[in-house]
């Protein structure tokens, strides 16, 4: 499509994978279109791919679903024009992590940056509680789009394009389901580093780092002072929960056969939670004094 009509945001951080759309690249698909042309796709390699099965969008359902290859001026008073399709593309720039002024919506990738804390509390409570501020202020920009998308959630049915309503039902729940991912994270943290990591260094009084994975874990319920903390109550983030994942499943029955009902599925199986691990690093070895050459003497004059 000329502009982007999913969110380029994950939850964490910037999206780096993809699914397959069932359509070529705006720019090539228009020029044979403009041309009397034949865009031909064919299965090739594609990096950070999700979908690695044999399974294909329905070629019947994807008709309903075709973009808009209108050029990108007149797409953009197309959508514009319209305070639904509006309302999708404001969240989406809203959550745009690619925006220089947008910095703070991304977490730390662990596998990027390597990540590490010292098990000293006076080093790493600092930097936890830093993580905390950053994921309230990154739900608080959530809350804002998924209001903003509920004031057209009345203008849903009656808008004309399968795809646009598809585009809005996904990102609806995404929203939804990201603000528990990020509930999670927040509680695991807080609940690692005023609990987990004392009990860790009794059973290994030797381990001096730690660090966190973002690998799925059993759902964390907040305890008395996370509940302050986060403003969120177990009841509530179980409804909020259910309410998400049953969004998404939604999509994919509503939008069956389409790359819109392959994200929903993906998004329910990456689940939630993050894990926490610690290690001894032994202290880096003394390096060797280098012997170093004498000058020569200065020349006499």
């Amino acid at each position: 499509t000329p502009f982007a009509e999913q969110l380029q945001y994950n939850g964490f951080r910037r999206r780096l994978d993809s699914h397959i759309s069932g359509f070529g690249p705006y720019e090539q698909v228009r020029l044979c279109k403009m041309t009397n042309g034949i865009f031909f796709q064919l299965p090739g390699e594609q990096e950070n791919l999700n979908e690695l099965d044999d399974r294909k969008n329905t070629a019947l359902n994807l008709r309903e679903y075709l973009p808009d290859l209108s050029s990108r001026g007149t797409y953009q008073r197309h959508r514009d024009g319209s305070k639904f399709r509006k309302a999708i593309w404001d969240v989406i720039v809203m959550l745009n992590p690619y925006n220089p002024r947008a910095e703070g919506l991304e977490l730390p990738d662990p596998e990027q940056t390597r990540e590490r804390f010292n098990t000293e509390l006076a080093s790493y409570g600092p930097k936890v509680q830093d993580r905390l501020q950053q994921i309230k202020l990154i739900l608080n920009v959530m809350q804002q789009a998924r209001r903003h998308l509920a004031s057209v959630e009345d203008l849903r049915d009656s808008e004309p394009s399968r795809r646009w309503r598809a585009n809005y039902d996904l990102i609806s729940a995404q929203l939804l389901w990201y603000q528990v991912r990020l509930f999670e994270y927040a509680i695991g943290l807080e609940q690692f580093a005023r609990k987990g990591v004392p009990a860790r260094l009794k059973e290994n009084p030797k381990h001096n780092r730690w660090y966190i994975r973002e690998d799925p874990s059993d759902f964390v319920l907040p305890d008395e002072l996370q509940q302050k903390l986060l403003g969120v109550s177990p009841e509530e983030l179980e409804q909020v929960r259910d309410k998400a994942l049953e969004g998404l499943r939604k999509v994919q029955e509503e939008h069956a056969g389409t790359p819109w009902s392959r994200r929903a599925e993906w998004e329910i199986n990456r689940k939630t939670g993050v894990q926490f691990r610690t290690y001894y690093q032994a202290p880096p070895k003394p390096s060797k004094p280098v012997k170093r050459p004498k000058p020569p003497p200065p020349p006499k004059l």
